[in-house]
């Protein structure tokens, strides 16, 4: 008996399965963008030499981000490290479809900017602008990619309310913890810089 199919109940994005016909299924009824030109644009500029004009692109994804071939050769080399422009792009990507009042991937550029803050001037976080002006407060969840020592990616889930933080680590060393810890230890001035829990 033949097992009978039924359709997916996924519509994949044509830029990120690049098949031809794939392309042509999905993009049959939209006349207003032609994916396998634009992917096939990008690739013959990606292959190009340095030296060949127009060394980079702007990346639109909630902003525009300026990027360079070297950008999407790591991208379609997988033993290459992702930087934290690629993570910062993606996060944005990724935010796109996340329910905003449930949680938030925030750009490893943000965690960055926290993990770099002195903890013994608990004045510079209460007038740091630019953590003031991140919308947290409504959030269940708050994800955050680590760039560790910028050589390993760790993600650390916050769970403001619950006063929880979980960390993942792909490769889980030693120096796991270490990571953990410089986050947790500036949580607190964190929260009340924003104006989370002010009581605390």
């Amino acid at each position: 008996m033949k097992r009978k199919r039924f359709a997916s109940k996924f519509k994949l994005n044509p830029f990120i399965d690049p098949n031809p016909k794939r392309l042509k299924a999905i993009t049959k009824a939209n006349d207003n963008i032609s994916p396998i030109d634009e992917w096939t644009d990008l690739k013959n500029w990606v292959e190009d030499d340095e030296s060949v004009p127009q060394a980079s692109v702007m990346l639109h994804v909630h902003e525009a981000i300026k990027v360079s071939r070297t950008f999407f050769h790591v991208l379609l080399s997988p033993d290459h490290w992702l930087s934290s422009t690629h993570l910062h792009a993606i996060t944005q990507l990724l935010n796109k479809d996340i329910d905003a009042h449930s949680m938030t991937l925030i750009s490893p550029y943000v965690a960055h900017k926290i993990l770099k803050k002195d903890i013994a001037n608990d004045t510079h976080w209460g007038g740091d602008k630019f953590l003031k002006k991140q919308e947290w407060t409504s959030f269940e969840r708050v994800l955050i990619p680590l760039n560790a020592e910028n050589k390993h990616w760790v993600l650390a889930e916050v769970l403001f309310r619950c006063r929880l933080v979980r960390v993942y680590d792909s490769m889980k060393t030693s120096r796991t913890p270490y990571y953990a810890n410089e986050l947790c230890v500036r949580l607190p001035y964190l929260v009340r810089a924003m104006g989370l829990c002010p009581d605390d």
